[in-house]
């Protein structure tokens, strides 16, 4: 059966509140729908879900944005009155280049122009004020250089923005700012309608996060558990190839928040994990977390696999059904066929490479070793994986498939050809976003997680 769920847009913008972005969410959803079909085919298997409505309602912000003076004057009011709102806004330039000329004139500027909405706040028409300034934050918080952490806080790195934005710059060192305001939030608006284009930072594990090594098959595993005392079967994170578990750390808290007992693992060759000469092959890997679990006396965890991790999930799938309760993957394919020739040469993936080029330096246990990891990763890449449709068709644990809209690598042809092959599989698609959903929009990728925890065995 397919599911649209249009609930999460009403459970976001309730309607009496803000009834015009309210419709403008649904239409969005609607066209979104429209798109993926057309991309995936209208296949019964197929459940297209709007995450906590957040693409579609940040859709009806960023498409269709109110007047400037909204929401620069909604950020000035909860500024000032945090209270009423239950947010506080703070201002934190950065050390380094904070008070140059240019950057020192606009911040002055902006200052002004928001001292100057105030005055008119009184004057101001109603229709400004059916907006969600929520949302407008959520809007902005996906912009480079602007975030918000968890108590709320509106953090402003003006160096990141220009470093972003060269049209904002060169009007700041001109000393033309009289209309910066105006081109920064424009800026931000166009950054955050296509958030697909960006890699946004890695972030960090929860604090106090107490690593532990386990040896299994000849390499000293890196492995952390958050929530052990929680009911239930444990949840297994699986990161991606050149990534590591670091790459969770947005759904680690959600999942322990929501009861869950999380383990994340970082793959043998990756992050602070050890390796042998042994070729790496998502087989070993798979037999190297069934170690891991055999170590943990954990008999069966639900597994959550983005990219590689996915990937070795299915061999878990197909070789040791028993140590699985279900199965999540995200960005994985079954066969080099579904992976496209051209992933490298996609900027963000250009730039993710990198970016696990210096993580792998900085993690590692053995930091100079990189060209050879990375000689091993890429050779298992050229001839796997190559799981026949004989083996998914025999998977008999729950699996849901899971991919962004305009994933970089993984071919909708292929997600196609895995949801009608793996028996009972069910495919979830996340709208404008790639292959790094999980850093590109934490709060979907997590809803898509969760969804998959609650509702599917």
């Amino acid at each position: 059966m397919v599911v649209y769920k249009h609930e999460y847009v009403d459970r976001l913008l309730p309607p009496d509140r803000f009834s015009e972005p309210n419709a403008a969410a649904h239409a969005s959803l609607d066209a979104q729908i429209e798109r993926h079909k057309a991309i995936l085919g209208d296949i019964e298997d197929v459940q297209y879900v709007a995450m906590d409505a957040e693409s579609a309602a940040l859709d009806t912000l960023i498409w269709t944005p109110p007047p400037i003076e909204t929401g620069r004057r909604s950020l000035q009011r909860y500024r000032s009155g945090p209270a009423a709102a239950g947010l506080s806004i703070g201002h934190r330039y950065p050390q380094a280049g904070a008070n140059t000329p240019s950057l020192r004139k606009l911040r002055d500027s902006i200052e002004k122009w928001a001292a100057k909405q105030e005055e008119v706040e009184a004057g101001a028409p109603p229709k400004l004020r059916e907006h969600s300034t929520d949302g407008i934050l959520d809007c902005l918080g996906l912009c480079p250089g602007i975030s918000r952490d968890q108590d709320n806080v509106l953090s402003i790195n003006v160096a990141q923005i220009f470093q972003s934005l060269p049209k904002v710059e060169e009007v700041a060192q001109a000393g033309d700012v009289a209309n910066a305001p105006n081109l920064v939030v424009a800026a931000f608006c166009a950054h955050a309608a296509e958030p697909w284009k960006r890699l946004p930072p890695t972030p960090k594990l929860p604090p106090h996060t107490a690593g532990k090594h386990v040896t299994v098959n000849g390499a000293r595993l890196w492995y952390a558990e958050w929530g052990a005392g929680n009911p239930g079967t444990p949840v297994l994170l699986l990161h991606g190839g050149y990534a590591n578990s670091n790459y969770f750390g947005f759904l680690v808290p959600v999942l322990v928040k929501n009861g869950y007992h999380v383990i994340a693992v970082d793959s043998r060759g990756h992050g602070r994990s050890g390796r042998t000469d042994e070729p790496i092959t998502y087989h070993l890997m798979a037999s190297d977390f069934v170690g891991l679990l055999d170590a943990l006396k954990v008999k069966k965890v639900s597994l959550v696999g983005w990219s590689d991790g996915g990937c070795t999930g299915y061999d878990l799938a197909i070789n040791h059904p028993d140590r699985l309760e279900r199965i999540f993957t995200f960005g994985s394919n079954a066969d080099v066929s579904g992976f496209s020739d051209d992933f490298d040469k996609d900027p963000v993936v250009v730039a993710y490479l990198a970016r696990a080029r210096e993580e792998y330096r900085r993690l590692s246990p053995t930091p100079n070793d990189w060209e050879s990891f990375n000689a091993a990763v890429s050779k298992m890449w050229s001839t796997l994986p190559m799981y026949t449709a004989e083996q998914l068709r025999a998977i008999r644990v729950h699996t849901t498939i899971s991919d962004g809209q305009f994933d970089e690598g993984i071919k909708p042809e292929h997600l196609r050809y895995l949801v009608a092959t793996i028996p009972d599989a069910r495919l979830v698609v996340l709208p404008k976003l790639s292959h790094f959903a999980m850093l590109q929009d934490p709060s979907a990728f997590n809803s898509a997680v969760l969804d998959f925890l609650r509702h599917y065995k």
